[in-house]
């Protein structure tokens, strides 16, 4: 973490050509930048940006402030798919489990049940993004190592060299297209590990709307309160 004037940034340098800002849900600023750009040039971008950075995180938390749902407890829903479902207690029972409309978990404190939630919407998270990916996996004919899904809080998904994809659960908190537009898009890093023109044509020739679903996540992502984030 370094400090500039009112600021804290996480730092990345990388075979790029430019300097690029972006703000998280946290309000976290991260700066990318190239390989021997001098660390006084990074700090001045950032500083020259400050009107910016503090638009992006009074936007956030605008956002958030308008989508409030009540704290995570025992009467309160749960966000799935874009939709919200009911929390049940099944008394004694060790099972936890989603039957498609209620979360089912045994009866606990509030603790343990916030313990809970994350596991079982990342167990339902990994049936219904295998789905997906081996569904556009086909159309696209692309074919990934391996899947798994993470508690990542900064990025929906990713791709690895060794063409292993990687999702948030968190991701699941979407809508169905929304959640389908990350796939895509990490489906097509196994043809093109980067973003260049070449591999947005993959995305869109899978997903012509790629663009407008991109941008519904990104609003939904400003929407999610902290308390799906510290799950």
């Amino acid at each position: 973490m370094i400090q500039i004037a009112a600021y804290d940034y996480n730092l990345t340098r990388s075979n790029r050509k430019t300097i690029t800002l972006r703000v998280t849900q946290d309000g976290t600023l991260d700066v990318r930048a190239p390989l021997r750009t001098s660390a006084r040039d990074i700090d001045n971008f950032v500083a020259s940006k400050q009107n910016w950075i503090a638009k992006c995180r009074k936007t956030i938390a605008d956002a958030k402030q308008a989508y409030a749902p009540p704290p995570i407890g025992w009467n309160s829903p749960l966000l799935w798919r874009g939709k919200e479902h009911p929390i049940q207690s099944d008394g004694e029972s060790c099972r936890m489990w989603f039957d498609g409309e209620i979360f089912h978990f045994p009866s606990c404190n509030l603790e343990n049940l916030k313990y809970n939630i994350p596991r079982l919407l990342k167990n339902c998270a990994a049936v219904h993004l295998r789905e997906r990916v081996a569904y556009f996996a086909d159309i696209m004919h692309a074919k990934p190592v391996g899947m798994t899904v993470g508690d990542a809080c900064k990025r929906w998904g990713s791709c690895s060299s060794d063409k292993r994809i990687t999702f948030s659960w968190r991701l699941c908190l979407a809508a169905d297209d929304l959640i389908d537009s990350v796939v895509v898009h990490e489906l097509a890093h196994l043809f093109e590990m980067n973003h260049s023109p070449r591999f947005y044509a993959i995305v869109r020739a899978t997903m012509p709307d790629y663009d407008a679903r991109s941008a519904k996540l990104k609003d939904f992502a400003r929407q999610i309160t902290d308390i799906y984030w510290e799950l």
